[in-house]
């Protein structure tokens, strides 16, 4: 708890360091993560103003992270067929791989999340889109939304209207 209260103040303030401090925290130690932070406490992390591609980046980055880091954590803490050593070692190797995830619980932390900070991502992913000739920086932001299609759908389909915003969304990118 002490890191994401030292880590919170810099996330609001849209520091890209602390961003990706945060998403490298959540690819690392999923479990760990999820154990002290809730819907609400990772809410006051995502608060300030896109006002960079940069920016963009690394709040596209550390959501999906932390989205993802959801997924994982919750896959590791069900998987309670073995006991002892081995287990913490299993648990941890799973915490480390990607898995596909084929559901969308509108109630997860990661659904609230996406409801609520989504949207105004989205809007500066195509209004720096439309703006700039950075197309790597775009594909980047991109490629983060790609990767929690797969891993935390949740985060981009948690309500109807969170899906309907990233499908217009990439479908204005795609036009340029």
């Amino acid at each position: 708890k002490n890191v994401l209260g030292r880590l919170e103040p810099g996330c609001a303030a849209m520091d890209t360091t602390y961003l990706r401090l945060l998403s490298d925290i959540a690819d690392r130690s999923p479990v760990t993560l999820w154990s002290v932070g809730s819907a609400d406490v990772f809410s006051s992390f995502f608060r300030g103003p896109i006002s960079s591609l940069d920016h963009l980046n690394a709040y596209a980055g550390a959501l999906c992270a932390v989205s993802i880091a959801y997924e994982k954590a919750k896959r590791v803490l069900s998987a309670t067929d073995v006991e002892g050593d081995r287990a913490d070692v299993e648990r941890a190797l799973m915490a480390q791989f990607a898995e596909k995830c084929t559901s969308v619980n509108a109630n997860a932390p990661p659904a609230k999340l996406g409801t609520a900070f989504l949207p105004p991502m989205l809007e500066a992913l195509v209004a720096f889109a439309n703006q700039t000739s950075q197309a790597e920086a775009v594909s980047q932001t991109l490629s983060h939304l790609a990767s929690c299609a797969e891993q935390c759908p949740s985060l981009l389909a948690g309500e109807e209207s969170t899906l309907a915003g990233v499908m217009r969304a990439c479908m204005s990118v795609a036009q340029l």
